[in-house]
């Protein structure tokens, strides 16, 4: 009877551990050089707002255009932004290509667990980050790193040295990897 009430927990306890979280759903997933969630490099930018409704935020010139959508309409709170453009002069030049993918909820996460919180350290122990530049917001110095070669940037506050926003984009393709979106 004794070695019943020792199993029956260690059994709760195993079925417990095999129980997936929120962060391994694929709609929570940062996928390097290809996705954040449902949204995926390269697809329609119209598709996208007809899901996700319209943006809180739009800005656009030459072909291209950031897409801005705020978590409640509220522009203080966690934000997800999508930079698209137009490819001129290809037979498909009149659809939005969705190049760029931002978020800065912690929601999202690395198949690494890696997501908005993170230390620079703990990025670079999965990912050849180097630094691709900064810009100036709400008067503090947020530095941009990046491994092309898999895809994916960090913004890192330069203070406590935390990750801020994590974006995606298509692999070596340097120019979206340093183009500012603020």
């Amino acid at each position: 009877m004794k070695k019943a009430f020792l199993i029956i927990p260690l059994l709760s306890l195993l079925f417990a551990c095999k129980s997936k979280t929120k962060q391994d759903t694929p709609a929570n997933l940062i996928v390097p050089g290809k996705s954040i969630g449902s949204l995926t490099i390269s697809s329609s930018a119209d598709s996208l707002i007809k899901v996700m409704g319209k943006p809180d935020r739009s800005d656009g010139a030459m072909g291209s255009m950031v897409n801005t959508w705020y978590a409640k309409h509220d522009t203080a709170g966690t934000r997800i932004s999508i930079f698209s453009g137009r490819d001129m002069g290809n037979p498909d030049e009149k659809v939005s290509r969705v190049k760029k993918i931002i978020v800065t909820s912690p929601e999202y996460k690395t198949k690494e667990g890696l997501t908005i919180g993170a230390s620079l350290n703990d990025i670079g122990k999965y990912y050849g980050v180097r630094n691709t530049g900064g810009f100036l917001q709400k008067n503090k110095q947020i530095l941009s790193y990046c491994d092309l070669t898999k895809g994916i940037g960090f913004e890192i506050d330069s203070e406590t040295r935390k990750c801020i926003a994590i974006n995606v984009f298509k692999v070596e393709d340097a120019s979206l990897a340093y183009i500012n979106v603020h």
